[in-house]
């Protein structure tokens, strides 16, 4: 029995040929995978099912043998507990969620799911650094941590110290809605963020929903912020991950 095992991933690159012409695949110059393939054995796999199109945090799951629809809790708690967002045992309820750096124009009718792809590494820390400084929710007994990486991409993370919270709430990314723990692409979406709303009739997620919709409008009105319509939940007890635009 072999002592390691590489396992690679090539994300993304799968695709299907259209009209009869080849896959990028077949068309690119491939000699080492061509290699591989060819010594190997091939065959298709459905990673989760035939509803659920896997993501690279769901689908590394299940490659590494782990049942996404059991086990999957989303990019938001994994990665919460990882920078230490997520304190268990702090009596302090929190919730994390991903999120992506939006922005929308209401005139225009136009919404950016991604505009933080355009800033530097700078640009986005300044722009965190203005939400940290202009946004509060203390009115409403709350807390938030917030940060930034990978240009659009970051994770939030809502703390009560009083009451509980929840990851069951929608979405508010207008191209994604949740099926279960999983985000699955709408073919039509509005140009605008959605509201969040609680998946469950408790307090806890109605609390969450509503910390949500608030930090998304206090974002969107920090001076300069392109921070406005993603990214918060895809749901879980710590939160799961519904993109929120932010």
């Amino acid at each position: 029995m072999a002592d390691k095992i590489y396992l690679i991933a090539l994300c993304g690159a799968a695709d299907q040929p259209v009209a009869g012409s080849p896959t990028p695949l077949e068309q690119a110059h491939l000699p080492h995978l061509d290699a591989l393939a060819a010594r190997g054995r091939n065959g298709l796999l459905t990673v989760i099912d035939d509803q659920i199109p896997p993501e690279s945090d769901s689908g590394a799951l299940a490659l590494l043998g782990y049942d996404p629809v059991e086990h999957y809790a989303g990019r938001g708690p994994l990665e919460g507990f990882g920078i230490g967002f997520l304190q268990p045992g702090s009596g302090v309820a929190t919730v994390c969620f991903r999120l992506n750096m939006a922005s929308h124009d209401p005139g225009g009718g136009r919404l950016d799911r991604r505009t933080a792809r355009d800033l530097s590494d700078d640009e986005l820390q300044d722009l965190l650094a203005a939400v940290r400084a202009e946004v509060s929710l203390a009115d409403l007994g709350a807390g938030f941590d917030i940060t930034g990486f990978g240009r659009h991409r970051g994770i939030i993370a809502f703390h009560h110290p009083g009451e509980p919270l929840s990851g069951e709430v929608t979405s508010t990314d207008p191209q994604y809605e949740r099926v279960g723990a999983f985000g699955v692409p709408r073919r039509e979406h509005a140009a605008a963020p959605l509201p969040c709303r609680p998946l469950a009739d408790t307090p806890a997620a109605r609390r969450t929903a509503e910390l949500v919709n608030a930090f998304v409008a206090r974002s969107a009105a920090v001076p300069g912020s392109h921070a406005g319509e993603q990214g918060a939940a895809r749901g879980g007890p710590a939160g799961r991950e519904p993109d929120h635009p932010a």
